[in-house]
């Protein structure tokens, strides 16, 4: 009978993203954004081995993808990078 401490795979065959901890910027920008019809999410590259993802933005009906792809260490990050650019652009 193990701990329950070791990494279980999810149902996919794969763990899962890490999570991400926003700052308090981050989070401001992340709502402004929401409520101002401003989406940015991770889009993931198939068959990509390890994972990757685009990031695409959603801005006012408009969509936009990323010409990089991303590892599972930058998406996140990259993500609320983006979000902040476009709070400060636009409030």
């Amino acid at each position: 009978m193990g701990s329950g401490l070791k990494k279980k795979k999810g149902r996919f065959g794969f763990n899962p993203m890490p999570g991400y901890n926003r700052s308090e910027l981050e989070n401001n920008a992340y709502l402004w954004c929401i409520r101002n019809n401003i989406k940015i999410a991770p889009f993931a590259v198939a068959n990509s081995d390890p994972r990757k993802w685009w990031v695409d933005v959603n801005a006012k009906g408009k969509v936009k993808r990323s010409p990089y792809q991303y590892d599972e260490n930058q998406i996140w990050p990259k993500i609320f990078e983006l979000y902040v650019f476009y709070f400060q652009k636009y409030r």
